[in-house]
């Protein structure tokens, strides 16, 4: 069940407060759950998204989401993982890349394996 429409989007207290006694400056808050107002268009706010401050500027197109769907908590991007590491692990893990296809690509030309021969059947005479 949703907030009743009577009591009208959540803007918490410290957000309000800043709309009324600071000007367009940027100001940074705590507040992920507080829905955007059309008052708050124009400012710079930086929001808190568990380890730093991200910083926007809220546009016509921001009112009515939360502060939080704005600020990102995670990057985004198929390579996060690999382009997060220092050079020096990014340039071992390249190396090791190259050995691997190195001792691939060995194995293919190597051409076909001689197949094992077979033992008989009849093993000891008794």
């Amino acid at each position: 069940m949703g907030r009743a429409s009577w009591k009208g989007s959540f803007v918490s207290v410290a957000v309000r407060r800043r709309l009324r006694f600071s000007r367009r400056g940027a100001w940074a808050t705590w507040s992920r759950s507080s829905v955007v107002p059309r008052s708050l268009v124009g400012y710079g706010v930086r929001v808190h998204c568990g380890k730093e401050f991200t910083g926007l500027v809220v546009e016509p197109e921001h009112i009515g989401y939360k502060l939080g769907a704005l600020a990102l908590t995670k990057e985004i991007g198929s390579g996060i993982h690999r382009f997060n590491r220092s050079a020096q692990k990014r340039k071992k893990a390249d190396e090791l890349l190259r050995q691997r296809k190195a001792r691939k690509q060995k194995k293919s030309a190597g051409g076909k394996k001689k197949p094992l021969k077979k033992k008989s059947a009849g093993g000891k005479k008794r």
